[in-house]
C-alpha cells in the first residue's frame, strides 16, 4: 500500500514532540499560524518556505522533516491542484507539491 505524505500532519506531530502548540510553532517560527490551519482546512500541503522555517526554528535538518519518506514503500506527497514536477528520493517516487522559496 502507498503511504501519503502530509505536511500539516508533520508539523503537529513536531510541535507534540516539542511540547507545544502548532499555533506556538508557527509563531516561534515567524510564520502565521493562519498558514498551517488553512492549508489543514483546505486539504493543502505547506510550501517549502514555510517548512524550512519551522524546520530551521527547531535546529532540525530539512531532510529531518521528510525522514518518513525514505523507505522501501512508495511514497507519495498528497495532491495540489497545481502540482506537476516529480521527484526521485532514494528511488522513491514521490509528487513534489511546492518549491517556493
Amino acid at each position: 500500500m502507498k503511504k501519503v505524505f502530509n505536511s500539516v500532519a508533520r508539523v503537529e506531530q513536531l510541535a507534540v514532540s516539542h511540547n507545544m502548540s502548532v499555533s506556538r510553532l508557527a509563531i516561534d517560527s515567524g510564520i502565521n499560524p493562519s498558514t498551517i490551519a488553512t492549508a489543514k482546512s483546505r486539504g493543502c500541503q505547506l510550501n517549502l518556505n514555510t517548512i524550512i522555517r519551522i524546520c530551521d526554528h527547531l535546529e532540525m535538518p530539512l531532510m529531518d522533516f521528510f525522514a518518513e519518506l525514505v523507505s522501501n514503500e512508495p511514497t507519495s506527497v498528497l495532491p495540489h491542484k497545481d502540482s506537476a514536477r516529480h521527484l526521485t528520493l532514494k528511488n522513491t517516487p514521490i509528487k513534489v507539491v511546492s518549491l517556493i522559496l
